[in-house]
């Protein structure tokens, strides 16, 4: 049956795109007030990125004292509206880029467009929504994973959702912050596609970003861009890392104009050493491929061409800042969790509201066991029992792994083929990626949790193939070969679905769909805490605090009926893994008495 045409979906998506040009603004002001006395000349993008650096770690801090309330909302936007003034001047487009941004417009519109629709992200409901709410309501309660073992996965991205979750968009701000980062790498990517495509550059950055084009698409019609989904911003700000990485380390070759300054003032290495520890606070299975990559971007500020002063800045910020960025990173995870790299019990410090180690160990083996066979139970995924299964998974995967692969091979070919281009120096970042690709397999091999070592070693290997092969192709060729990424970017995407699971959704709405509501039943734990369970899902959605579908019923608040105080467990024992008699799980049936 056709829908009723309505414009609505489309002033919702023009909302949207409204919404998202503000938060750029103040994230360009952000980047301008650190990049301007800095490095001086700097392009809007990368004062984008360099904003949301900031922005996260202004967060991070502030929630120590304070919740990330709307006078911290308010905090941001002055002090991004302080850094456009004092740069003095606008971010000016040249006449030739008009095409390259209309482009860019319209694959953003699209995106917005999808974010129209309504939250069907798993993780949303099962402790996304409620990390924000938490957030938004106390400062950083200690031994909150203790009231729920996912509330504990510090993630910097909730942060950034709690901070958009104020005015008009309060109980809305799901619908905006894994688009709004895909649409900033939209901006990097569909100009350096179209430079490409026209033949103006050969840069290694512009052949990576084209190949992004496969995942690009797919990203823009079918992730699961509404919700608080931490894979996806991982991936954004890993690969923008990696770009800005070859930016800055490519020597070879005559790199087009619009380059030029950033590739002689460090500002792409500058990017690289604040975006790596972002990613990480993101999310924590990039803990690799971000230490090997920064470790990378230092040693490559040697070798770049900018002036001795310019490089003693860069190293001072390049290493303060996302030193104070992680150590107060893992405080959060310490305060959260009494760890700083939960679920791992590693570094653990003594405290009452720490969660006790044998339920930490738990968690680490059941996220390990999740993403080798999902839904099956650990002792299938023990061992190398679970590669056949996982294999068999993975080859059907288009996106994540058949083009991956392809391009990879390519690139490989290429680099056994062409000696000179081996000694490329851009080609040192493949070595956090591939070493990321191998941590990821060993701990956990859940494709989402790989994207960014997936297709940053994809990527790079792909521009590889691309530097051998466009010299010696004619104008069709080139174009042949583009065109081609866009048709298997549409494939993956699945291009029969894309109406029925993706858009349909989003023209069906009439103004922005709110997150579910879900029936709750409040269980009293003991005199002073009184937990309300989802009945029949484990879900809460964005149900009133405290909510959670598992917790042990030795669970006790620090201090009397105050739940800022924090959370402690102090007589769990056993093995939690063989038994669930430690563990309440969500209610089927009428609410049992606390004894029973």
């Amino acid at each position: 049956m056709l829908l009723a045409f309505s414009f609505t979906p489309f002033l919702l998506a023009f909302y949207i795109l409204l919404t998202w040009a503000v938060c750029a603004a103040i994230l360009i002001g952000l980047g301008a007030l650190l990049l301007r006395p800095l490095v001086g000349n700097h392009r809007a993008l990368e004062a984008f990125w360099c904003g949301l650096f900031l922005a996260a770690l202004l967060l991070q801090c502030v929630h120590f004292f304070v919740a990330i309330s709307w006078q911290v909302e308010a905090l941001l936007g002055v002090l991004g509206l302080a850094g456009l003034v004092l740069q003095g001047k606008s971010y000016f487009v040249n006449r030739s880029s008009f095409p390259a941004a209309l482009w860019s417009l319209l694959v953003i519109y699209a995106i917005a467009l999808r974010c129209v629709g309504p939250c069907n992200h798993y993780d949303t409901g099962f402790y996304g929504a409620m990390a924000v709410r938490w957030f938004n309501t106390y400062p950083l309660v200690p031994g909150l994973a203790n009231l729920m073992a996912q509330l504990g996965f510090n993630s910097s991205v909730f942060l950034c959702v709690a901070a958009l979750n104020h005015g008009l968009w309060a109980g809305l701000a799901f619908h905006l912050f894994p688009g709004f980062l895909l649409s900033a790498l939209a901006c990097a990517a569909v100009p350096a596609f179209r430079r490409v495509w026209r033949g103006e550059t050969r840069s290694p950055a512009d052949l990576f970003l084209s190949v992004l084009g496969v995942p690009g698409i797919f990203w823009v019609t079918n992730s699961q861009i509404i919700g608080t989904n931490t894979d996806l911003p991982t991936t954004f700000v890993a690969l923008m890392s990696f770009y800005f990485l070859i930016a800055a380390t490519w020597s070879e070759g005559s790199p087009v104009a619009v380059t030029e300054p950033s590739e002689t003032s460090g500002v792409p290495l500058l990017l690289a050493l604040l975006l790596l520890p972002l990613a990480l606070t993101f999310k924590i299975s990039a803990v690799l491929f971000a230490f090997l990559g920064w470790l990378v971007a230092l040693a490559a500020l040697w070798h770049v061409r900018i002036s001795p002063e310019c490089r003693k800045r860069v190293v001072l910020v390049g290493v303060l800042l996302p030193a104070l960025l992680l150590a107060s990173w893992s405080l959060r995870g310490i305060f959260l969790s009494g760890y700083p790299l939960f679920p791992s019990s590693v570094l653990g410090l003594p405290g009452d509201w720490r969660v006790p180690p044998q339920w930490v160990d738990y968690q680490a083996r059941n996220v390990r066991s999740w993403a080798r066979i999902a839904w099956a139970p650990m002792s299938q995924t023990e061992g190398w029992h679970w590669v056949r299964t996982w294999v068999h998974a993975v080859l059907r995967n288009r996106v994540d792994f058949i083009f991956p692969a392809l391009f990879s091979l390519a690139g490989i070919v290429a680099l056994v083929r062409r000696g000179e281009l081996r000694a490329a120096k851009w080609l040192w970042a493949l070595l956090p990626a591939v070493a990321g690709v191998f941590f990821w397999f060993w701990r956990a091999p859940a494709i989402r949790f790989g994207e960014p070592v997936i297709w940053g070693t994809a990527g790079m290997l792909g521009a590889a193939a691309l530097t051998a092969a466009l010299p010696s192709l004619g104008r069709y060729a080139r174009k042949g070969i583009l065109t081609v990424f866009l048709l298997a970017g549409l494939w993956s995407s699945y291009p029969r679905t894309i109406w029925r699971a993706f858009y349909r959704p989003a023209f069906e709405q009439r103004e922005l769909p709110k997150l579910e509501e879900v029936p709750v039943a409040p269980y009293r734990v003991n005199a002073n805490l009184t937990i309300l369970v989802p009945y029949k899902k484990n879900q809460c959605w964005d149900m009133p605090l405290p909510c959670s579908p598992y917790f042990f019923d030795s669970l006790r608040l620090r201090r009397d009926s105050d739940l800022r105080s924090g959370f402690a467990n102090p007589q769990v024992s056993g093995d939690v893994g063989k038994s669930d008699a430690f563990h309440k799980r969500y209610w089927t049936g009428p609410e049992p008495e606390p004894d029973q």
